[in-house]
């Protein structure tokens, strides 16, 4: 699904794909693919290209010893998207731990993680709201 695309149109094409597909096939129009929806489907979330969050949270994560912070689009769903999409308030995942060892039987997040996540979110909060 690309960014913005809607997952109803995102299923509608595929669903479509797959019948010319069948169609195109002497067995497989005798005996037709069914597609299957199950599991938790999402729409993507997006921040606005003006807004300067990513920048903010690297800031504040190096300002707090962090070191290096990649950034990258993930393929999996979160309510980022419900923020994003349907709040309008810019958003980012930013957190500790290995997303690859997440909701799984071995996940784990390193303690110095948690830490530094924890005072990276201190720092942005001050940057953005500033002190009194």
């Amino acid at each position: 699904m690309a960014l913005g695309e809607p997952v109803a149109d995102a299923r509608r094409q595929l669903e479509e794909t797959v019948a010319e597909a069948c169609d195109g096939d002497a067995w497989l129009r005798v005996h037709p693919v069914e597609v299957e929806w199950w599991g938790g489907q999402f729409e993507a979330g997006q921040l606005p290209a003006d807004s300067d969050l990513v920048e903010r949270v690297r800031a504040a994560h190096d300002l707090v010893g962090g070191g290096s912070l990649d950034v990258y689009g993930a393929p999996y769903g979160s309510d980022l998207r419900l923020l994003t999409g349907l709040g309008g308030i810019p958003s980012v995942q930013y957190g500790p731990g290995d997303a690859k060892l997440a909701h799984g039987p071995f996940e784990s997040v390193p303690i110095d993680q948690v830490l530094i996540t924890a005072r990276t979110l201190v720092a942005l909060i001050v940057d953005i709201c500033g002190v009194a």
